[in-house]
C-alpha cells in the first residue's frame, strides 16, 4: 500500500498553516476527511430529517457498522464496546457498577489525570475505600515490581493510564493485568494517550475495561468516546445508569426492565451518532498512514527533542527516556521559571503546548507524526531564548 508523505498529511490538516501544534496530548487537530464527515453528517440531518425516524433499519445498520468498525481498530468485538463521551464517563461506568465496600482499596498511578483520579477520590468520600497510588518509574521492571508491594486482600481494582497525561510514562499494562489476574483483581486503563499514538490490541493486552476518547492522538471529534468492557463483565458490572438504549424490552406487567446482552447495556443516556460516523472516518484516515509509522515518527522527534532540550542550561527533562516507558510527550521544566509562565511565552510565539503540575511544575509538548522538522528548531530555539531570561 502507498502511503501518504508528511507534506500530503500536513494539507490534510487545515490547522497547521496556523498556529505551531504540539498540544495533541490534550487536544489533536481535525483532519479535513473528519471534518468533512462530521459536516455532511449534521447537513444530512438538517436537510432530510433525523435519521431513525426517516429510516430506522438504515440508521441502525449504520450504527452497527461503525460501532464494528471502532471495536475492530482495537481488536475488540462490536459487542464489547460502549459508545461514551469520553474517558470520564467511561471509568463512571467502571467504578459505579462495582460492588464496594468500606476498607475495599484502589490503586491507581501517582500521576492520574483527573478523569481518573476525581472519580476515585469521590468514590472514597462515598464508599469509604482506600486509594493506593502507584510510583512510577523509567524502568517497567520497577513499576512492576512497585505495583507488587500494593496488592492486598483488599484490592479490589486497579485503575491506570496506559500512558500517563504530563510525563507521558507507558505503563507494563499487559504484565499488570496478568498479575491482577492471577490474584483475581480486575483492571481498568484510561487510553487517551495510548489510543493513535501506537497500536492498541485490547484482547492481546488482556485488560477488563478500557476508556479511550477521539479528539487526542486518534485526531477525532471532541464528544466522542468508548468503553470496552471484557466479555466476562458484560453481566458482572452493574448498571447504573439505564436508559432506553440499555434495555432490549419492558415487561411492564412485572415492573421490570430485561437490559441488553452486551456492552451496550451500559449506554444509558443519549448518543450522538454523527460524532461516531465521524470517528469512524478518522480511524480511517490514521489507518491509511499506518500505526506503525505514526508510533516510529512520533518517538522519533520526541527523542530528538529530549536530547536537544535537555542540552539548554536549566532545563530539566521531565519524561522517561527508556524504550519502554517513553512515548512521543516531552515533559520538561526551566529552573527558576513557572510552568505556566513558560507555556504563555511559547504561546506568544504562536506554540501550542500546555502547562503540566500534576508532578512537577514545567510544560508538556507532545510532537506528533505530522510535526516537521522546522517546528520543533523552532520549539528548541525558543525554549532555549525563555531559559536565558
Amino acid at each position: 500500500m502507498d502511503l501518504p508523505n508528511i507534506d500530503a498529511i500536513r494539507r490534510s490538516i487545515p490547522a497547521l498553516s496556523e498556529l505551531i501544534l504540539l498540544n495533541t496530548a490534550g487536544i489533536g487537530p481535525t483532519p479535513q476527511p473528519v471534518l468533512d464527515r462530521l459536516t455532511q453528517e449534521f447537513t444530512d440531518i438538517t436537510q432530510h430529517g433525523p435519521p431513525t425516524h426517516v429510516d430506522p433499519a438504515k440508521a441502525s445498520e449504520r450504527t452497527a457498522r461503525a460501532r464494528a468498525r471502532i471495536g475492530r481498530f482495537f481488536g475488540v468485538t462490536p459487542e464489547d464496546v460502549c459508545f461514551t463521551q469520553g474517558v470520564s464517563d467511561g471509568f463512571g461506568i467502571v467504578i459505579n457498577g462495582l460492588d464496594w465496600k468500606p476498607g475495599d482499596e484502589l490503586i491507581i498511578t501517582d500521576e492520574e489525570h483527573p478523569a481518573f483520579e476525581v472519580s476515585a477520590l469521590h468514590l472514597a468520600k462515598r464508599k469509604g475505600i482506600v486509594i493506593k497510588r502507584l510510583a512510577l518509574a523509567d524502568n517497567p521492571e520497577v513499576i512492576l515490581s512497585s505495583f507488587k508491594t500494593l496488592l492486598t486482600a483488599r484490592t479490589r481494582l486497579a485503575a491506570l493510564s496506559h500512558v500517563t497525561t504530563d510525563t507521558g510514562t507507558r505503563l507494563p499494562v499487559e504484565s499488570i493485568c496478568r498479575l491482577c489476574h492471577d490474584h483475581g483483581i480486575p483492571v481498568a486503563c484510561d487510553g487517551a494517550q495510548s489510543a493513535g499514538q501506537f497500536p492498541v490490541d485490547l484482547a492481546a493486552m488482556g485488560v477488563d475495561f478500557y476508556c479511550v476518547l477521539a479528539y487526542k492522538w486518534l485526531l477525532g471529534p471532541y464528544g466522542a468516546g468508548l468503553l470496552y468492557v471484557n466479555q466476562a463483565w458484560h453481566q458482572k458490572l452493574e448498571v447504573t445508569l439505564a436508559g432506553s438504549r440499555s434495555a432490549r424490552g419492558i415487561n411492564r406487567s412485572k415492573g421490570a426492565c430485561e437490559f441488553l446482552e452486551n456492552a451496550q447495556r451500559f449506554e444509558g443516556g443519549p448518543i450522538s451518532m454523527p460524532l461516531f460516523h465521524a470517528f469512524a472516518e478518522t480511524l480511517d484516515f490514521i489507518e491509511s498512514i499506518g500505526l506503525d509509522r505514526i508510533h516510529a515518527l512520533g518517538t522519533e522527534r520526541a527523542a530528538y527533542l529530549r536530547e536537544a532540550l535537555q542540552k539548554i542550561p536549566g532545563v530539566t527533562i521531565q519524561s522517561p527516556s527508556g524504550p519502554a516507558t517513553s512515548t512521543a510527550i516531552v515533559a520538561f521544566s526551566i529552573e527558576g521559571k513557572g510552568g505556566g509562565d513558560v507555556s504563555s511565552a511559547l504561546r506568544a510565539k504562536r506554540i501550542v503546548q500546555r502547562p503540566a503540575f500534576l508532578k512537577f511544575n514545567g510544560v508538556r509538548v507532545s510532537p506528533a507524526f505530522f510535526t516537521s522538522d522546522a517546528e520543533i528548531e523552532t520549539l528548541i530555539t525558543a525554549v532555549r531564548e525563555i531559559a536565558k531570561k
